[in-house]
């Protein structure tokens, strides 16, 4: 049986989320008031399988692996695409951690991310009270819409920084019935007691 994991962040996570901090801190205090908290870490991997393993040994899980994602609503720089992931999400305290390995050549950004040499921590996601004003606060830092995709009740638009040296932002829109079963799983994880890694 695994270790009851921590209710502190793993120091995988504290460094992504310091990093992803630390690289938007030239956003005004209006912006990240407007986007409201951090809620998700997106990384784009090679290896789903791989990064559930090497977190469940930090102690964090479960994980709920999903090996045929196909949004949707998908589109890419825009174009419409039938892209499909391999999926894995857990929580960490408050932060979700979502795993997304693409399983074609089709267009995304996590494919994108993986040719230019990078794997990794690929976005950061905000779920804001009101998304239309933290849309025009992104897009009026220079931002870039460069995704628009559903998947199930969940919505979500991916902007794209105006320089380097800052991730990719997400912005997500729930239903009702997705919040509380996104609500439910964090709750699972908070307790978790090492059996049913995946779920």
């Amino acid at each position: 049986m695994l270790a009851r994991p921590s209710q502190k962040l793993d120091r995988a996570v504290t460094r992504a989320l310091a990093l992803a901090r630390l690289r938007r801190s030239w956003h005004s205090p209006a912006v990240d008031a407007t986007l409201g908290a951090m809620r998700q870490l997106g990384y784009a991997v090679k290896d789903v399988d791989a990064w559930v393993r090497t977190y469940l040994d930090t102690g964090i899980g479960p994980w709920w692996v999903n090996y045929e994602v196909q949004p949707e609503e998908f589109a890419y720089r825009g174009a419409e695409s039938a892209a499909r992931f391999a999926c894995a999400v857990s929580w960490s305290g408050p932060l979700m951690l979502e795993l997304i390995q693409p399983l074609d050549e089709l267009p995304s950004p996590y494919r994108d991310f993986l040719e230019s040499g990078r794997e990794g921590l690929q976005h950061v996601a905000h779920f804001p009270a009101d998304y239309e004003a933290g849309e025009q606060a992104l897009l009026g830092s220079g931002y870039e819409k460069v995704l628009d995709g559903r998947s199930g009740g969940f919505r979500f638009t991916y902007f794209e920084p105006p320089g380097a040296g800052s991730e990719t932002i997400e912005l997500g829109r729930l239903s009702a019935e997705t919040r509380e079963g996104l609500d439910a799983r964090q709750a699972v994880c908070a307790a978790w007691d090492g059996n049913e890694p995946l779920r």
